[in-house]
């Protein structure tokens, strides 16, 4: 895998061990030789995830809207920032420049761009892999709330099944080691672990 596009937030939340969880995300990223692509800004968890990239050897990228780089929030020790026009643009960046899609515990941001990968996937305009970092079961309801449309008849099951869950970091280490690089493969590893 060349680069892996992680929607995260900029804010930090209130969960400390989160904090260590994207450094610790960022260091399994350089270590790989696989490159972070990102919202672009230095703040929250979006800044911790790209400074632990950064401080490790790796190359990290970042997506910035001028409405949100007026603000002064912008990483200026990036490996490459680019500039867009809107929110939209960001995502349409964010969604096809990277191999694969994580998304970390965030907010509204988060899960706007999550579903609208998650859109595209299920109208078949992208193969790669989707997948949610469900850390200390940030995103249990959600997950519930996935599962209620489907037996409430509003989303099929393969539909369902185009977002992958894994709970730590530990399950996401067999994707990032063994991951192909062709658009929505994922080897089952040796050891009978099932593949995101």
């Amino acid at each position: 895998m060349r680069k892996i596009t992680v929607f995260c937030g900029s804010s930090s939340g209130t969960d400390e061990s989160l904090h260590e969880k994207a450094r610790e995300l960022g260091h399994m990223l350089a270590v790989r030789g696989i490159g972070l692509l990102y919202g672009g800004t230095r703040i929250g968890i979006m800044g911790m995830l790209a400074d632990s990239v950064l401080a490790n050897g790796g190359v990290a990228e970042g997506v910035i809207p001028s409405v949100i780089e007026e603000r002064k929030i912008a990483h200026t020790r990036l490996t490459r920032l680019m500039l867009v026009n809107t929110i939209e643009d960001r995502k349409k960046h964010l969604i096809e420049d990277g191999d694969a899609i994580l998304a970390f515990p965030g907010s509204y941001g988060t899960l706007d761009e999550l579903f609208n990968a998650l859109v595209l996937k299920q109208l078949g305009k992208m193969e790669k892999p989707v997948i949610l970092l469900n850390l200390n079961g940030f995103y249990d309801f959600l997950i519930k709330q996935l599962d209620v449309m489907v037996s409430k008849g509003f989303m099929r099951a393969e539909y369902r099944n185009l977002l992958k869950t894994v709970n730590n970091l530990e399950e996401l280490a067999p994707f990032l080691d063994q991951y192909t690089g062709l658009p929505g493969t994922c080897p089952v590893p040796q050891d009978g672990h099932p593949a995101i």
